[in-house]
């Protein structure tokens, strides 16, 4: 059907038009930016559809899961009047929408495995850790590298033993590679839910957070090698050295490569832009592009996209944006009221002022957070499963992985240095997304049986759930003073 991609786009400018309710205050051009933004995303899933993914109805009948979900998210993040970060409350949400799905409304059980959802929440989770690296210094990374890479490495270490002879005892009648997969399982991380925790309660520049992005890289790598080699000895009984060795030297390459020819192009880049056009919709443009870019270099290399967006944010420095348009209300403060001032107070109104253009860049962006980002958290929390609540012993097999998972991420904490060690270790809890993705590769190979699969998800669900509240209620006692 010739008309199927001009008439999704179409219902698409509606759905966003309409996000308008949900961000009164947005202004109507960086509206029509995420619309354009969203649709060419669209048009790449239609395009997917065409060779044999997604059909044409549902990426229409996403558009109502589309709907539901962002006024789910909206509903869940209530809880912020109870303290509770919203993030907590966006999963809720998700785990709320699935019971629904046991209750008789059918039409929503598709989105479990619907690819427009699962790429509105993967773009979700990009553009968070995006926000996250153009937040973030890198001469705060410098000063706590060694540490993260202690952090990353225990943490990687320390699950993978504990899961290994736990397995042993859970599933003793499985074979050996379930027994390393299930330790596997445990190495992964999902930084993404953490650092909504840290952002929501403005503490996503403290040193715990730059060991945390810093150790998620290490275990991100480690990660994706140990998963490579234990597919590979489930598939061919073998174990591959040069297979690892390359893993090893493209992780490297990249995260070497992003950050030294990342950070030269970058100024050069922005600059070449901002001669064809300085314009606000450029300004968006050219960081928004860059981010996705490294996403897809990174996914190219077999390490996460998030890492390749968080550092794509890390690269742009602000002051590469200087050249281009300010925003208009800061340009009318500088024509009209800036000149009738004297002395202090015109001193720091350019002081906020210049604090205002910096960060503008940041402003443009998060409007595209608003749509993307609770996607992604709702998404998460709408892929438990419930059921699996219905068998006994995997509630047992799932609680116990859930204490090895926890205590082996706390440990971490201890080598993180003179921070807050509970914070980092709470931090490096969460497997969200990542530890479903490993136990779906298991699934999927015949590592890891069913059974075994449901103990996984219960405690992805519960390290999801808990980490939000425990990490919100250190955070705040840190903030208040209390020790």
């Amino acid at each position: 059907m010739d008309y199927a991609e001009p008439r999704s786009t179409f219902a698409l400018v509606l759905v966003c038009t309409n996000v308008r309710v949900i961000v009164p205050r947005m202004r109507r051009r960086r509206l029509w930016l995420i619309v354009a933004a969203v649709a060419l995303a669209f048009s790449s899933v239609e395009t997917y559809a065409a060779s044999g993914g997604s059909t044409p109805d549902e990426i229409f009948l996403s558009l109502g899961w589309i709907a539901t979900v962002l006024i789910a998210a909206r509903i869940g993040s209530t809880v912020e009047r109870l303290g509770q970060p919203p993030v907590l409350g966006e999963i809720l949400a998700g785990i709320l929408l699935s019971g629904l799905t046991l209750l008789g409304f059918h039409w929503l059980e598709p989105m479990h495995s619907s690819t427009v959802m699962k790429f509105l929440a993967e773009v979700g989770t990009i553009i968070l850790l995006f926000q996250i690296g153009l937040e973030s210094n890198l001469e705060q990374f410098r000063t706590v590298g060694a540490r993260a890479m202690l952090v990353g490495t225990a943490g990687v270490v320390l699950p993978f033993v504990g899961g290994y002879f736990l397995g042993t005892l859970l599933f003793p009648e499985q074979s050996i590679n379930a027994h390393i997969f299930l330790g596997a399982t445990l190495t992964a991380t999902s930084v993404g839910i953490s650092v909504r925790v840290f952002r929501d309660l403005g503490m996503h520049s403290s040193p715990e957070v730059n060991i945390i992005l810093g150790a998620a890289v290490i275990d991100d790598v480690l990660g994706v090698i140990i998963l490579a080699v234990v597919r590979g000895l489930v598939l061919t009984g073998t174990f591959e050295l040069a297979s690892v060795l390359l893993i090893v030297a493209k992780s490297l390459v990249f995260l070497v490569g992003a950050l030294v020819v990342g950070g030269r192009i970058a100024p050069i880049l922005t600059t070449w832009m901002a001669r064809l056009s300085s314009s606000t919709t450029m300004k968006f443009a050219v960081p928004t592009a860059f981010c996705f870019l490294a996403s897809y270099l990174a996914y190219l290399v077999d390490l996460a996209p998030i890492i390749g967006a968080f550092g794509a944010g890390l690269i742009l420095d602000r002051v590469y944006f200087a050249m281009y348009q300010a925003p208009e209300i800061v340009e009318r403060i500088e024509e009209e009221v800036l000149p009738s001032l004297e002395g202090p107070p015109s001193v720091r109104l350019s002081e906020i002022l210049q604090a205002y253009r910096l960060h503008h860049v940041e402003e443009l962006i998060e409007p595209m957070a608003y749509f993307f980002v609770p996607m992604f958290f709702v998404m998460t929390g709408f892929s438990v499963d419930l059921r699996t609540f219905g068998s006994p012993q995997v509630v047992i097999a799932g609680l116990l992985i859930t204490a090895v998972a926890v205590a082996g991420k706390l440990v971490t904490g201890l080598v993180a240095g003179p921070v807050r060690r509970w914070i980092v270790g709470w931090g490096m809890v969460p497997r969200g997304e990542v530890g479903l993705i490993f136990a779906s590769v298991g699934l999927s190979i015949g590592a890891v049986t069913a059974e075994e699969y449901s103990a996984i998800m219960v405690m992805v669900m519960l390290t999801t759930l808990l980490v939000p509240f425990v990490l919100g209620y250190l955070l705040r006692r840190s903030k208040a003073g209390t020790p």
